[in-house]
């Protein structure tokens, strides 16, 4: 086969670029034709492989990023290749190597609506929705089942397009015998005498490896162990702020410095623990590096491979959230705790016991083994989606669905209503919601209101409520729950500013279970609608999701089924306390449907909720719990 391989950077000092050289190297020995485009290579060249420098004069990373697509997409479409291989995230690739976490993730926790204006925003915002939104084909190689959860809470990406990949432990890093030799002789080279602790620190990443939590974690020590400890940071990075901080905390003389290095193998058995307290990270391959070379490890569990670590019980793991307090004490415990024998057993045990070297094989293989795949899609060159993007609009439907009437409802929503419109559902300052004939179909028409400058400028840097819509619709289908088949969604925009939005859907007869359940107490109809509503509940908590507008009239029941509506309140949440508590927001929105029946409520009550949780609401003055205590009280 011919290959392209896209990667914006290589230098050897990166995990990222390593697993990429053993790949690349794998398919070349492997008999393929493989051409490689990157904009700045450091280090040697591997033989067999066609490396390509693309010239890059941008000064930010994401014009750098932006522009290096923009040069090596003309190749790609004129190279002829059977498939396209991205280690970065960006248009046009036919599988994607998740060495990387997902921004949206990211920026929905850290950063606010203003940052959303930024073209930063807009470039890594658009290259991660092309390789993992709905509408894109790419096949997705993740190294850890965490991530794949993170980026499908986030873009409802299909289950098939998913691989979880084995770890890349490259043996080359890895000393396996003369562990005691090598110890004494690296001690010998960099003047550590027998009784000093040597703390070491490996990562190019220094921001998101946690350097900070480090350095600060080394100076809180007792003055009797830090006053006879090291610490080597290795790594090749801006280095600035971290000296500035070791200066200010008084440590300076005691950290190094030094840069990218090749004996990382030896400095590793010369060490007496890892620090490693990442604020997230995708993998982790120096946890694996230390557990084989017998390096007690203390990380967080925002890396992805440090269920390793505690598989392997060779060191220790910090839950989230990880406080500086936790690190501190960590960093003690592991160099003075009386496990450090066990510790350094273990690890060398698990690393002759799992498979933590196979995955360039494996990612040949199942290149190889999807190749007809892509090149079948190639060759159809018809995506399942249709994407129409320009300055003044965004929209992408369901191909399947495409007709002349479709295409004039997206091209201009608000005329289409006004003429084609069977019955109006809703309409007010936020929101229109329609039932419009396109074709011989009926369709759900929404569209989302701005009710003023200020309401616009709010929602225009943030997710659409109609983009929102259209990734839970796929979502839910995918996890077994019922709601309207998606068409499509169109939002209209002002450079990078999003103004209104528009939805749609199947249209869907059903019964709402508000009037379901209207007239005498029904027992079998209530036991109905509390079974569908438990196994609802049961798989948003399975899932991570809140729905958000918990009212009677947004879901219905058809064929005995539950069928969902109006997603555009649904969010999916990473952190299990705050989807505990919007789980429960969620029970008691519902309950408060039947606050004027109350033996409908009665019924639900106890079906719905725990006792633990009956007794929470019975304290809770909120806006959800007014007028409704009495009733709680007789239900009881």
């Amino acid at each position: 086969m011919k290959l392209a391989f896209c990667l914006f950077r290589y230098f050897p000092y990166s995990g990222l670029s390593r697993v990429f050289l053993n790949v690349i190297s794998e398919m070349a020995i492997r008999g393929h034709e493989i051409d490689v485009y990157v904009y700045e290579w450091q280090g040697e060249y591997p033989d067999n492989v066609n490396i390509n420098i693309l010239p890059s004069a941008k000064w930010t990373n994401h014009n750098r990023d932006a522009a290096y697509y923009k040069t090596v997409r003309p190749f790609l479409m004129d190279g002829e290749y059977d498939a396209v291989i991205g280690f970065n995230k960006m248009p046009e690739l036919d599988f994607y190597f998740a060495g990387d976490f997902c921004y949206a993730d990211r920026i929905s926790a850290k950063y606010g609506d203003i940052y959303r204006l930024t073209p930063r925003h807009h470039h890594f915002a658009r290259f991660e929705k092309e390789v993992f939104g709905v509408q894109a084909t790419t096949l997705l190689l993740m190294l850890s089942e965490k991530e794949k959860d993170i980026y499908q809470n986030n873009y409802a990406t299909d289950e098939n397009r998913f691989v979880i990949l084995p770890p890349a432990l490259d043996k080359s890093n890895v000393i396996t015998d003369g562990f005691e030799k090598v110890r004494i002789q690296k001690r010998k080279e960099l003047s550590v005498a027998d009784d000093q602790k040597l703390i070491l620190f490996v990562g190019s990443g220094f921001k998101t490896k946690g350097l900070d939590r480090a350095i600060k974690a080394f100076a809180e020590l007792p003055s009797t162990i830090r006053s006879g400890s090291r610490f080597m940071v290795v790594g090749q990075d801006n280095a600035e702020t971290y000296e500035r901080l070791a200066e200010r905390l008084n440590v300076s003389r005691q950290i190094e410095f030094t840069g990218g290095r090749i004996d990382v193998p030896e400095l590793m058995q010369a060490a007496d623990c890892l620090l490693h307290p990442a604020y997230r990270e995708a993998a982790g391959n120096v946890l694996l590096e230390a557990l084989a070379s017998g390096l007690p490890v203390l990380t967080t569990d925002g890396c992805g491979y440090s269920p390793h670590v505690v598989k392997a019980d060779a060191g220790i793991v910090l839950d989230s959230p990880v406080s500086q307090a936790d690190v501190n004490l960590g960093l003690l415990k592991i160099l003075t705790s009386p496990d450090r024998k066990r510790w350094i057993d273990n690890g060398r045990k698990y690393s002759l016991t799992q498979d933590l070297f196979s995955m360039p094989q494996f990612v040949a293989d199942y290149i190889e083994s999807k190749a007809e795949h892509v090149i079948k899609l190639k060759s159809l060159s018809k995506s399942d989606y249709v994407i129409h993007r320009s300055a003044s609009h965004y929209l992408t439907y369901m191909a399947e669905f495409e007709s002349q009437q479709l295409i004039e409802l997206f091209q201009d929503p608000d005329s289409y209503l006004e003429r084609n419109a069977k019955k109006i559902i809703k309409h007010d300052q936020t929101t229109t919601v329609a039932v419009v004939e396109c074709g011989r179909k009926l369709l759900v028409l929404k569209r989302y209101n701005t009710k003023s400058a200020w309401h616009f400028f709010k929602r225009s840097v943030r997710m659409t409520r109609a983009s929102i819509c259209w990734n839970f619709a796929h979502r839910l289908l995918q996890c077994g729950l019922m709601t309207p088949q998606p068409i499509g969604y169109r939002e209209n925009r002002i450079s990078e500013l999003r103004g209104r939005s528009y939805y749609v859907s199947v249209f869907s007869e059903g019964i709402t279970l508000q009037d379901y359940l209207e007239g005498p107490f029904d027992e079998n109809k209530v036991e109905l609608v509390s079974r569908v509503i438990t196994h609802f509940f049961k798989v948003m908590y399975a899932q991570g999701f809140a729905h958000g507008d918990m009212k009677a009239s947004n879901f219905l029941l058809k064929d005995r089924q539950l069928e969902v509506l109006d997603l555009d309140s649904m969010r999916a949440y990473q952190i299990n306390q705050f989807h505990q508590h919007k789980l429960f927001r969620d029970k008691r929105r519902f309950l408060r449907n039947w606050l004027n029946k109350p033996d409908i409520y009665s019924y639900f009550l106890h079906r719905l909720f725990n006792p633990a949780e009956i007794n929470r609401m019975s304290h809770l003055h909120d806006e959800l719990d007014a007028g409704d205590r009495q009733i709680r009280r007789e239900a009881n």
